[in-house]
């Protein structure tokens, strides 16, 4: 039986698909607006699941049975996102396994989107507001950003990294995604737009020059 507890192996198709928020008229909950895909790894019904969410991916473990499998959830690093990228696009390129190969290209790409390194568009609009110290041990920076398009959200950096999260105005009632860490390409348009915010956007507060020590710190 395949060890589940290690790196996916190719040994049976992976299969994807997506969830997505409630239906309407409810306010759209993006929190749980996922890609994911799994593999079985016995044939006792157990298996390993990939989830793309929130900017990140991380590692969890099914079953339909009774066998038993770890609880832990785990956040991918990049070298294995790699890893998994290619074992899928392989899939897709040699084997017609009858699943709708649809959600396995979505995660193929949103692979290969996190694995830029090369800096991303995402926060070049940002107006950069107040940014508060916190005196909670988990969390060290809290800073407001908006966008001229109507999106808002927060940066701040806790547990050592820096995360943000961002969502339409309009959905300020609704559950917003908690701040995620930020991927290289995302992290170097961060430094890009607070390097042109500090030289150039009037009255933006002088803290975000340690946001912006913080995030280089982390490309480093």
């Amino acid at each position: 039986m395949t060890d589940i507890t290690s790196s996916p192996q190719t040994t049976t198709p992976w299969q994807g698909g997506f969830s997505g928020p409630p239906d309407p008229p409810a306010p759209p909950n993006l929190v749980v607006g996922t890609i994911v895909v799994v593999q079985a790894a016995s044939p006792e019904g157990t298996g390993v699941q990939i989830t793309y969410m929130d900017g990140a991916f991380y590692k969890s473990f099914w079953t339909v049975g009774s066998s038993a499998v770890p609880t832990l959830i785990e956040m991918l690093t990049p070298a294995t996102v790699k890893q998994i990228r290619t074992q899928l696009a392989d899939q897709l390129a040699s084997s017609a396994t009858g699943l709708d190969d649809v959600p396995l290209k979505a995660f193929v790409e949103a692979a290969h989107q996190y694995l830029q390194s090369r800096s991303s568009e995402r926060f070049s609009n940002a107006v950069f507001g107040t940014i508060t110290e916190q005196t909670t041990p988990s969390l060290f920076l809290d800073g407001a950003i908006s966008f001229p398009n109507g999106v808002v959200g927060t940066i701040q950096y806790t547990a050592g990294r820096i995360v943000a999260e961002t969502h339409l105005s309009v959905l300020a009632a609704a559950q917003p995604s908690p701040p995620e860490p930020l991927r290289v390409a995302d992290l170097r348009s961060l430094a890009q737009a607070l390097r042109l915010a500090l030289s150039d956007q009037p009255g933006i507060d002088p803290a975000w020059q340690q946001v912006l020590t913080l995030t280089q710190n982390e490309l480093q």
